[in-house]
């Protein structure tokens, strides 16, 4: 837009759409260490409203993402023994719904929701851990189930896509086992469907999306497409 709007606008950390806004998240900047979650127009980019505090259970909030009229939002801490908790907003006035505090939102890396269900794949927190894809009922913060491990193609998880029937997972790699992978899951039962081992320098996936029939996955030297 303007100079002015990328200036007052700082450390945005994710961005999504959710109901009437786009609903960006930044990185905390003050002493609190809380982080803002904004919602801005999306025709001209102002910031309508800043939701913050500890009351709207904003603490240091890392990733959102939305389905119809509903965003939630992971942040890093604010749960019971400083676990990471997950909230969501009504997408069209900004109100909080409900704030969930489990150990399964510990590490949250990425989160996409598919129907009654959000997925969100996490570091486990050890020094070689090869992180974990977890599957939640929003409505009622119950988990569904864990999914982790090399086997189960996950191995340190950098990017996640829901698509369709399918839930995609990009993994880094970790130290005990450095290769990263591309792993796809069925979203109905959570089973491995396949997953693809990086070769050579093309490793470490990272970010992922959909464009057309092609799935395009981000790495440390580029690109890589797969047809689906």
């Amino acid at each position: 837009r303007n100079q002015s709007s990328f200036i007052k606008y700082q450390n945005p950390a994710d961005i999504t759409n959710g109901g009437k806004f786009i609903w960006s998240i930044s990185d905390p900047d003050d002493l609190e260490g809380r982080g803002v979650v904004s919602l801005l127009d999306p025709k001209t980019g102002e910031i309508l409203r800043s939701v913050s505090g500890s009351k709207n259970y904003i603490n240091d909030p890392i990733y959102v993402t939305s389905s119809g009229n509903h965003v939630w939002v992971s942040n890093l801490f604010g749960g019971f023994h400083d676990n990471g908790t997950v909230s969501e907003y009504d997408g069209n006035s900004g109100s909080l719904i409900k704030n969930f505090r489990t150990k399964n939102f510990t590490f949250v890396r990425g989160l996409v929701c598919r129907g009654s269900k959000l997925w969100m794949i996490r570091s486990d927190g050890s020094v070689h851990g090869a992180g974990v894809l977890t599957e939640i009922n929003w409505h009622t913060g119950a988990l569904v189930r864990n999914v982790s491990g090399f086997t189960n193609g996950i191995n340190e998880p950098g990017g996640i896509l829901s698509e369709g029937g399918h839930i995609w997972v990009t993994s880094l790699g970790s130290d005990l086992n450095p290769t990263g992978l591309i792993s796809e899951f069925d979203a109905n039962s959570g089973s491995l469907l396949q997953k693809i081992r990086g070769a050579g320098q093309i490793d470490e996936f990272l970010g992922i999306s959909r464009f057309g029939s092609t799935i395009w996955i981000a790495y440390g030297g580029g690109f890589v497409q797969l047809s689906i």
